[in-house]
């Protein structure tokens, strides 16, 4: 067999191939044309769009220290008898933030959620310390409420204030161990020193919180804090 005879075909064979080769050319056709319609619909379509950006942060950028340019944005609107869109600029206003002040021994969980950073249960955590403790001396004891720390802490200490004569103290004289004991800043030993030296005295009383320092269970620091809470009556 000669190398001609591979190149062969009969008349069925070469319609076969010319219709093949046909549908792949009008395929290749379809293919290139639907390509170049798209990108130009696209070139078309973000045109404005593109132009109207480049022309915003021209103007807005202009002068770096011009707050009136910086605070400019961009509104697109369609006009009333076809859909070619509008670009305009227009001022942009900040939003004003209201500076609070809230009193922490008198606020609910209401008011308190106003505060930047606080949520309800950041607000039912504060109220519900400040009814253990029986009330703030100072704002600085957010930091001891679970989970609120200086970030938050930063946020609202500009905001908040404290009216220490709000407080709820009790009277150490009358007492138990176990009703001592259930104030946040006094444990268990310390409730205990404090009913031993009051049954040391003549008369079971203590008369200041001078008579409570001389005990090995409470600190300096421990009666600074406890001294908000206590009364001697």
């Amino acid at each position: 067999m000669e190398w001609k005879d591979y190149f062969f075909f009969t008349k069925q064979e070469r319609r076969g191939v010319l219709v093949l080769l046909t549908i792949i050319l009008i395929l290749v056709c379809i293919k290139l044309t639907s390509s170049y319609m798209l990108a130009q619909y696209q070139n078309d379509d973000n045109e404005p769009e593109l132009s109207a950006i480049q022309q915003f942060d021209s103007i807005r950028y202009a002068n770096k220290d011009s707050t009136s340019k910086k605070n400019q944005i961009i509104t697109i609107e369609n006009t009333n008898n076809s859909n070619q869109k509008v670009y305009k600029y227009k001022q942009y206003k900040k939003k004003s933030y209201v500076h609070l002040s809230i009193e922490l021994n008198s606020a609910d969980t209401t008011e308190l959620k106003s505060l930047r950073g606080i949520g309800s249960g950041f607000a039912h955590r504060i109220v519900k310390f400040r009814n253990k403790l029986g009330g703030f001396y100072c704002k600085e004891q957010l930091l001891e409420v679970y989970g609120l720390d200086e970030n938050i802490y930063n946020l609202i200490k500009d905001e908040v204030l404290v009216d220490a004569s709000t407080i709820k103290k009790i009277k150490v004289n009358e007492l138990s161990i176990k009703e001592l004991k259930s104030h946040p800043y006094i444990s268990y030993y310390q409730a205990l020193a404090i009913v031993n030296l009051r049954d040391a005295n003549a008369d079971k009383k203590l008369h200041s919180a001078d008579e409570i320092a001389i005990s090995d269970d409470i600190t300096g620091d421990d009666i600074e804090r406890i001294a908000h809470y206590i009364s001697f009556e």
